[in-house]
């Protein structure tokens, strides 16, 4: 993916549709238009040549600072999650993990926080001895 023309006060994004078939081009046409609803406005930043570590950064710095003025734009619909939702969604956008390691690390966490709580309670449960 490359930057994109997003109109950030709508939320949209027109695409032209081009169909390739036999190595044959359709004409583009009016009816070629796709538009894109809800679309936050850090996809506006540029994440094509994310393999350069130099982009990548620029990218990120991009997209978070667009993704916290989008949301609390939008109200703040997340609440105190705001930097986390935003951290999370342009870690992935940018390159830096992937949908699926951002699953196990998830996993992770939920383990992890599941070991501390059992802790917890042992320990209060010696305490109370």
């Amino acid at each position: 993916m490359i930057r994109q023309s997003i109109n950030t006060n709508s939320r949209t994004l027109q695409v032209h549709i081009t169909v390739f078939a036999i190595n044959q081009q359709t004409r583009a046409q009016a009816i070629a238009t796709l538009t894109y609803t809800d679309v936050p406005s850090y996809y506006s930043c540029d994440n094509d040549q994310i393999s350069n570590l130099a982009k990548k950064r620029d990218c990120f710095k991009c997209c978070r600072s667009a993704c916290v003025v989008d949301e609390f734009a939008q109200g703040g619909k997340k609440a105190g999650f705001t930097y986390q939702y935003c951290d999370k969604s342009c870690y992935q956008f940018c390159g830096y993990i992937s949908t699926g390691r951002l699953a196990k690390i998830g996993a992770v966490k939920r383990l992890r926080r599941r070991l501390l709580q059992w802790f917890r309670e042992r320990r209060d449960r010696r305490r109370r001895r």
